[in-house]
């Protein structure tokens, strides 16, 4: 298999990719369509498409992501092309979007982690104020068990004396 350039790739070069079918590569598609150039990072963030497929896929020379070619027809117009502009903000600000929802769930995760930690470590801390305690209360007892032997020592040592 040759190396396909996900930049310039068709669909049905995108669905050639090993765990790349036809909704992948539309995702893929929709994706580039967007932003334009994809990097490796940008595949990563792919909805809908696992990100731990793709370094395999470069390691091993499947797959690359040079950047496309730029034709004149695709550059903007030095007239000003509005609607390029236009567009370039659109996917800007959609990605923009894509990376906030994407840091959000990694945060989101990374405060479910602590809070299980927390909780471990909160538990076992109250096991061990548990386990004080009980000894606490087990020192009283015998401390108390002690005070009662000495007090009837000191009655019978009075009645002894009378």
């Amino acid at each position: 298999m040759s190396t396909i350039n996900i930049n310039t790739a068709t669909k049905e070069e995108l669905m050639g990719i090993r765990d790349i079918g036809e909704a992948r590569a539309n995702l893929i598609i929709k994706a580039r369509k967007i932003k334009g150039t994809l990097t490796l990072e940008d595949l990563k963030m792919i909805e809908g498409v696992p990100n731990t497929i793709w370094d395999p896929l470069i390691r091993n020379g499947t797959v690359e992501v040079s950047p496309e070619e730029e034709t004149p027809e695709k550059q903007p117009t030095a007239q000003g092309d509005t609607s390029a502009l236009i567009e370039q903000y659109k996917t800007k600000l959609l990605i923009a979007e894509q990376d906030k929802v994407h840091s959000k769930r990694e945060y989101t995760k990374e405060l479910e982690d602590l809070k299980v930690t927390f909780e471990k470590q909160l538990w076992r801390k109250s096991a061990e104020i548990e386990e004080c305690l009980a000894e606490l209360q087990q020192t009283k007892d015998n401390f108390q068990r002690e005070v009662e032997k000495d007090q009837l020592k000191g009655k019978k040592s009075k009645r002894v004396e009378f």
